[in-house]
């Protein structure tokens, strides 16, 4: 392998494995991964050679986004709040960077890895702060928990090496998925440290008490059931649900709170909250209150029967996209999505019947979008830098098979 590619490949690991630790460092990374894509630009082969799939729906969110920042109330604070646009270049730089399957079966194995670390960590933290009041400096410390925040909720939800525990359950969610995948395609010791891995990250996704994460993992397991036309993960998850029932009371309550928010604080903060979104929209429907609207404006359509008098975001993807893009901001967003499953849809139409590799990363890759998808109807993970970086990852996957294919039939 050519000095290049070694150092594109060492980037895109790094980068990979900052995803399991750290906002910072992982975004330092891609700008680095991005840099060295730009580098290899230079070179007339490469640019011909450039992928740009979902480039259009990219770019029209992009635009819409742009203009609603620039006729907002506060057009300088919210173009600068836009910058969460370059995360797309995460999937433009993994669809060109990455030289294939077997390169991208290896990232998601490390992410595995790094992943499984990240919910050992979080496992931890909840057994050590749940119901143990306040804990030395220096174990609150290695814990990475404020001094006092042992005890002071019951449960302690796990956050992993995040911020919060919203991070854990978004990201974990979607490495979950992608580790049931990867152990579907391989056996043997592989297989089983794969399935080790997977009931470790489902603890921990758990353990965050994040029911969109939860709802997220359902959702994308029985997906990825269908796709690997293998009924007993489903049935594993049934059971894991029905154990469920078995557990303490507070993390029943969690779940059956799902059907009727109406008794949990929170599920009805989320519903005040969404009204006001919605008056949002009613009054800026085109192009929204910009990015960060939401944040500056909030306090002029909280619901009085609220609880929170301000907040940053809504608690839910499409009533935030809605809210500060308009009607036109939740239609290119919206319009991404769909492209992206039409696309991948057909990435994985086309690969063999089984349990093969190329067709369980394409498959992980689509239940693994739509496990955050479903998770973001109730919480604003799109806002989530660590967790939208890995979207795009997982995005990227069904293009890098298909290049693969295409390099493979292309040297018969």
């Amino acid at each position: 392998m050519a000095d290049r590619d070694r150092i594109t490949e060492s980037l895109l690991l790094v980068f990979v494995l900052g995803l399991a630790f750290s906002i910072t460092f992982s975004q330092i990374l891609l700008a680095l991964v991005v840099a060295r894509w730009l580098w290899k630009l230079r070179d007339p082969a490469v640019r011909r050679g450039a992928r740009l799939p979902l480039a259009l729906p990219f770019l029209a969110l992009s635009a819409v986004t742009l203009l609603g920042a620039a006729l907002s109330d506060s057009p300088r604070q919210a173009l600068h709040r836009s910058d969460s646009l370059l995360l797309i270049l995460v999937f433009f730089a993994a669809v060109n960077l990455v030289a294939g399957r077997s390169q991208i079966e290896r990232l998601l194995l490390a992410l595995t890895a790094a992943m499984t670390l990240s919910a050992i960590y979080g496992l931890v933290q909840t057994a050590v702060c749940t119901g143990s009041g306040p804990v030395p400096a220096w174990t609150a410390w290695l814990l990475r928990v404020k001094p006092g925040a042992c005890g002071a909720t019951f449960p302690f939800r796990a956050k992993g090496f995040y911020s919060i525990y919203m991070t854990l359950g978004g990201v974990g969610l979607m490495a979950l998925i992608m580790t049931a995948a990867l152990s579907f395609s391989t056996a043997g010791r592989r297989r089983l440290l794969l399935s080790l891995s997977g009931v470790g990250q489902l603890a921990a996704v758990v353990a965050t008490f994040s029911r969109n994460a939860w709802l997220g993992v359902t959702v994308g397991f029985v997906a990825l059931s269908v796709a690997a036309r293998r009924v007993r993960l489903v049935a594993a998850l049934g059971a894991a649900v029905l154990l469920l029932f078995f557990a303490p009371a507070y993390m029943t309550d969690r779940l059956t709170s799902l059907a009727d928010p109406r008794y949990d604080d929170s599920a009805r903060e989320r519903l005040y909250m969404w009204r006001s979104g919605l008056q949002m929209v009613k009054d800026h429907p085109v192009l929204g209150v910009g990015i960060g609207g939401v944040k500056r404006l909030y306090k002029n359509y909280v619901d009085p029967r609220a609880g929170k008098r301000s907040t940053g975001h809504l608690h839910s993807s499409p009533v935030q996209i809605a809210a500060e893009r308009g009607l036109l901001g939740l239609l290119a967003w919206g319009w991404v999505w769909w492209a992206f499953f039409l696309r991948a849809g057909a990435i994985l139409r086309r690969l063999p019947a089984g349990l093969g590799t190329d067709r369980m990363l394409t498959a992980g890759s689509l239940a693994a979008v739509l496990g955050f998808l479903v998770a973001g109807l109730f919480e604003y993970n799109f806002g989530d830098s660590e967790v939208v970086m890995l979207a795009y990852l997982m995005m990227a996957v069904p293009f890098i098979v298909e290049k693969t294919g295409e390099k493979n039939a292309g040297s018969i």
